[in-house]
């Protein structure tokens, strides 16, 4: 069943090769492909069908015609319909016949001719496709010059080819998961009609073209056919070839309770979900703790992009991430050797993977209008004066940065612990004021500059729940300066009312306000990989999978 639901599936992802980002993954829509076009098909026949001691042979039909729609569009999408035809030049007697600027069209009209068929041989560890082909309506095209008896006419000739069919056959070998192009071949080249067009043309000219086009074209075509239906066969065989071989590098893999695996290679690193795994005795979580979280966060902030390849017993996920982001990871993996590892508590500085991270917050903080930020207005009264603020405004959101070294901790209590010291460089606030004491009043505006406002945010993953969670966040503020501006008379007294109020007031609230800000983009990047998780993880994925 496993194997069925693997070939299956990179065969759906051979055809259509998607790309996804973190906008566009859908957990369901994956599960409802494989799960409602394949597997349950394959169950109701497996039900259904007769069975021996040599394996289960199933007709697949439904699935069948989705992957057929995918060609179609992949047909289109890489330019094979239409396709540009040789040249034909032929003499014979005192004529000759030659045909120019030929195409053919209609290669995005294939479907299903008839049942396709899944067999699998459970002695023999392989698994044969049968899918029969038609295109119902291929088309060609070619300007003709004939000379016959001295006339030579000029024009261009319509084909078109009803029910052009082929028979296409696919094995894969569960022994070296290699798959093959088996054979394709043209079972019937359909019927062919000719519409003529040009001057001078007669019946001679004609009932030779009509002999001549059919027996010459008719063999040719579909030579080009059968190649391009096997480029695609041959695509489907190497992509199945690049799944299979990361299946190989962990051969020595045994299945335990339900966990993640991530393995990395040349800056490309795979997320594979199994149903439980384990290295030569050594829980998993060991290997792959700090990389499920570096995926899990880059998907999060929409940092690389990946693709779903799902896998004999569950499915992978591979990102290609930067590639400074890759030392990060191999620096941890770097810490451990199969058979030869330290179970104390592991700490790896992950700065440059961090400082990518940073980068990309500065740029949502300005997309999201988030700096600068409006601040509202505030009204205060206090022994004998008032203030007023208004036309209010933070600046400076997007200078956070790195203030020190992030760091990754994996401890033997199945934890993983993240810190991020981070800094606002640049942040500062201004308002318009208008201060009244006793009977005194001045208007003006304030600038005010905040130096050394950093934050500590410590966020944990737990392997055992498969979730995230802020551990704490906290701030230093730092100091203030403060810049006013107003009356020519604005006198001393007015100054140190509003030093005061800022520092006293302004200042923890501004503060609190910024502090509120990165609690949220905590999480919310925690729910996402929460919420990331569990819809990979839930019962009816997995389900649907194995």
């Amino acid at each position: 069943m496993k194997a069925l639901v693997f070939l299956a599936s990179v065969l759906s992802l051979s055809v259509a090769i998607e790309i996804f980002d973190v906008n566009s993954l859908n957990i369901e829509n994956l599960e409802f492909e494989i799960e409602e076009s394949f597997v349950y098909e394959f169950l109701e026949k497996y039900d259904q069908e007769v069975t021996d001691d040599s394996g289960i042979v199933a007709i697949v039909n439904e699935y069948a015609d989705k992957i057929f729609k995918n060609i179609e569009v992949f047909a289109v999408k890489n330019h094979l319909d239409s396709l540009n035809l040789t040249d034909v030049a032929n003499d014979f007697w005192d004529s000759s016949i030659n045909l120019t600027n030929g195409h053919l069209d209609g290669i995005s009209t294939i479907d299903r001719a008839n049942d396709v068929v899944v067999t699998y041989n459970s002695s023999e560890k392989t698994m044969e496709i049968y899918l029969p082909i038609v295109f119902s309506n291929l088309n060609f095209t070619y300007d003709y010059h004939v000379i016959i008896l001295l006339i030579g006419p000029k024009g261009s000739i319509v084909g078109k080819i009803r029910d052009f069919k082929m028979d296409l056959k696919l094995l894969f070998d569960f022994n070296t998961y290699h798959a093959t192009v088996e054979s394709v071949q043209t079972t019937n080249t359909g019927l062919v009609s000719l519409t003529f067009h040009g001057n001078g043309i007669v019946d001679i000219v004609v009932n030779t073209l009509s002999v001549f086009v059919p027996a010459i074209l008719q063999p040719l075509i579909a030579l080009i056919v059968e190649d391009v239906v096997k480029d695609v066969a041959n695509l489907v065989v190497d992509t199945t070839h690049m799944v299979c071989s990361i299946k190989v590098k962990w051969q020595d893999v045994h299945l335990s309770a339900t966990e993640l695996l991530v393995s990395s290679s040349q800056g490309t690193f795979i997320l594979e979900i199994k149903p439980g795994l384990k290295f030569a005795g050594l829980e998993s979580f060991i290997m792959r703790g700090f990389i499920v979280f570096t995926i899990i966060f880059s998907l999060s902030f929409g940092i690389g992009k990946f693709n779903i390849n799902p896998g004999i017993s569950g499915f992978e996920i591979e990102f290609d991430l930067d590639k400074n982001l890759s030392r990060s990871v191999h620096e941890f993996l770097s810490r451990f050797e199969v058979g030869d590892i330290d179970l104390d508590d592991i700490d790896v500085a992950v700065n440059e993977y961090a400082d990518k991270f940073f980068e990309n917050i500065r740029s949502l903080a300005v997309k999201n209008h988030l700096d600068p930020l409006t601040l509202s207005d505030v009204e205060d009264e206090f022994l004998n004066a008032s203030i007023i603020l208004t036309q209010g405004h933070l600046d400076g959101i997007s200078t956070v940065e790195r203030s020190d070294d992030a760091e990754v901790t994996y401890s033997t209590d199945k934890k993983l612990r993240i810190h991020l010291p981070i800094m606002f460089s640049n942040l500062s606030f201004a308002y318009d004021y208008h201060i009244i004491i006793l009977t005194t009043e001045h208007q003006g505006d304030m600038f005010n500059k905040f130096k050394d406002f950093k934050m500590d945010v410590k966020l944990i993953f737990d392997f055992d729940s498969s979730h995230a969670a802020v551990r704490s966040i906290t701030s230093t503020v730092g100091r203030l300066s403060i810049t006013i501006s107003g009356d020519v008379d604005l006198d001393l007294i007015s100054v140190n009312t509003i030093s005061e109020f800022v520092s006293a007031t302004l200042k923890p609230s501004i503060a609190s306000k910024i502090e509120d800000m990165v609690t949220d983009v905590a999480n919310g990047t925690v729910t996402a990989i929460n919420d990331l998780i569990d819809g990979i993880l839930s019962p009816t994925t997995i389900n649907s999978i194995l």
